[in-house]
């Protein structure tokens, strides 16, 4: 059974599967239209939640009833379906159900924000209902695909895609083998999960600037929005039918000025942190200015610690040769090993102060130059 608010195209769909294979309407984001799609399906073995809207933009322009949109599909959607069709499967102490997330339920990507946080939500409650779902003999497996060779990321430029472009029938070889042998999450292509799972360990600087290696901001700068038009004009036309349905007329686009003043508005709520910024740095520049005196201090002691192991090394060595040491000989060279031990700290300390005072020289000027 398929089921899609564009029942003509769910049936031609339907068609290429087989003889057995219905379709029928269904608007995810109601649960009436899911209730009454579990019932028309009789008893499920399997659910599969896998539809999804990918509307992109910058975050401060999107408009509040796109936001409603993503949110309704992508999250309410699952919860709908989750809840049409679960009472029965706990019922009959069988089932399986698939919600299709994506790989930016573990990530994130500029110029989708909504997007993201819509999957975000979708691994989240995945996991919280499986949690919920064991012993009643009901899995739940939560599918991560990369980038989706559909309409749904066509015109968007998206950081490594040739590594992570997948087919749809990958993803659909995916969900059939968590059915055969239920997972609580499968990444598409698999390598993919080893990334959220690695980047933990990376300083953020580190992450910040290998993201900026790959562009990971291409998806506000790169968009092709005639390779996007057909898809961009389907949603727009869905998401106008959803408001007249629900009798919220049309909400127009924000013209370039008022785009603009959202941005000065933007840029003067960054003032005050900025300012906080200027004086952690001036902080940071003192403390900084202090280790360094500290390490002068300890560099003087180094120089002086060196003069006398030099010193009492060749004094214990040659009274040692006279035979002069007598029964002090061992005290004598148990001191000349504390001093030994005092050098090597000595030394240690050196290498690690030195970066300290050239990031405290580099400080002192950038500080100097503000």
């Amino acid at each position: 059974m398929l089921g899609d608010l564009d029942v003509e195209l769910a049936a031609d769909v339907a068609m290429t599967i087989g003889p057995r294979a219905r379709a029928l309407e269904l608007d995810v984001t109601s649960p009436e239209s899911f209730e009454e799609f579990v019932a028309a399906c009789g008893p499920l073995d399997v659910l599969v939640n896998n539809a999804g809207i990918m509307p992109e933009g910058r975050f401060l322009e999107e408009q509040d009833s796109t936001t409603r949109a993503i949110l309704d599909v992508n999250v309410v959607g699952p919860i709908n379906g989750m809840r049409a069709a679960l009472p029965g499967m706990v019922g009959r102490g069988r089932g399986h159900v698939v919600n299709v997330a994506s790989m930016l339920g573990k990530i994130e990507l500029p110029g989708l924000a909504s997007y993201v946080a819509s999957k975000h939500a979708v691994v989240g409650l995945s996991a919280a209902v499986r949690s919920e779902l064991a012993g009643t003999g009901v899995t739940l497996t939560t599918v991560l695909p990369a980038v989706v060779n559909t309409e749904l990321s066509s015109g968007i430029t998206i950081p490594l895609a040739r590594f992570l472009k997948v087919e749809p029938e990958d993803v659909a070889q995916a969900i059939v083998a968590s059915v055969e042998r239920p997972r609580h999450e499968v990444s598409v292509p698999r390598w993919a999960a080893w990334y959220p799972k690695l980047r933990a360990l990376f300083p953020a600087a580190l992450d910040a600037r290998l993201r900026r290696t790959v562009g990971d901001d291409k998806a506000l700068t790169a968009v092709d929005p005639a390779v996007r038009a057909a898809y961009t004009q389907r949603i727009a036309a869905e998401l106008a039918a959803a408001r007249e349905a629900v009798g919220q007329p049309a909400q127009r686009a924000h013209s370039p000025l008022e785009r603009l003043d959202a941005r000065v508005e933007a840029l003067q709520a960054l003032h005050q942190p900025l300012e906080q910024l200027r004086e952690l740095i001036h902080a940071l520049v003192e403390v900084l200015q202090r280790v360094r005196h500290a390490g002068q201090v300890l560099l003087n002691l180094h120089q002086r610690g060196h003069g006398l192991f030099d010193i009492g090394h060749a004094l214990v060595h040659r009274l040692d040769a006279g035979g002069l040491l007598g029964h002090r000989r061992h005290v004598l060279l148990e001191a000349l090993q504390c001093f030994r031990v005092f050098r090597d700290v000595s030394d240690c300390l050196r290498h690690l102060l030195q970066p300290l005072r050239v990031l405290s020289d580099v400080r002192q000027e950038e500080a100097f130059e503000g």
